[in-house]
C-alpha cells in the first residue's frame, strides 16, 4: 500500500479531514497532544513513525540514557521502537520502521495505538527525570524498570 492511501485511509476511517504532506512528504498527526509523524523511506519501503519523547535533564542524563537503552534491549520496553536524539534540537525520539508493503489499515491502527502507549509512558518518565533532583532520578529510572517489566502480560499502558 502507498503512504498516501493509507495516510487517507486512516483519516477517513478515524473522521478527520485529511492531512497532505508536508514538502518532505511527511504526514503530522496530531494524538492526545503529542505529534506523531509518518514518512516513508524510500530505498527499503518503510513506513517510519517518529515522535519526539522529551528533553534530556540538564543533570542526570547518563542515568535517562542508560535507562532507555536498557529498555530498548530487544524492544522490550518500547514495542520494538527505538530510541534516538534528534541532531538540532537534543530532544529523545522515539522511532520504528515497518514495511510499508505490508502495512494494512488494521496493522496501521494497531501499530500507533502500541506506539502511542509507550510514546505516553516515556513522555512522562522523561519528564519525571527533568523534574527529579539528580540525586533522587533513580525512582525514574526504577519506574521505566517496573514498565518493562509489566511487558510480560503485553499490555504497557500504565
Amino acid at each position: 500500500m502507498e503512504i498516501s492511501e493509507l495516510m487517507k485511509k486512516f483519516t477517513d476511517v478515524v473522521g478527520i479531514d485529511a492531512i497532505e504532506p508536508d514538502d518532505n512528504g511527511a504526514y503530522h498527526f496530531e494524538i492526545d497532544g503529542m505529534v506523531v509523524s509518518f514518512a516513508e523511506r524510500k530505498d527499503t519501503r518503510e513506513l517510519l513513525t517518529v515522535a519526539e519523547v522529551g528533553e534530556p535533564p540538564p543533570d542526570g542524563r547518563e542515568l535517562l540514557y542508560r535507562t532507555l537503552l536498557e529498555s530498548a534491549f530487544l524492544g522490550e520496553g518500547t514495542d520494538g521502537a527505538a530510541f534516538s536524539i534528534e541532531r538540532g534540537s537534543g530532544q529523545v525520539c522515539l522511532h520504528r520502521a515497518d514495511p510499508l508493503d505490508l502495512m494494512d489499515l488494521d496493522r496501521f491502527r494497531g501499530m500507533l495505538e502500541r506506539f502511542v502507549n509507550v510514546l505516553e509512558n516515556w513522555r512522562r518518565l522523561v519528564a519525571d527525570f527533568r523534574e527529579t533532583a539528580p540525586g533522587q532520578a533513580k525512582s525514574a529510572a526504577e519506574d521505566a524498570r517496573a514498565v518493562r517489566q509489566s511487558r510480560e502480560d503485553g499490555f504497557i499502558r500504565v
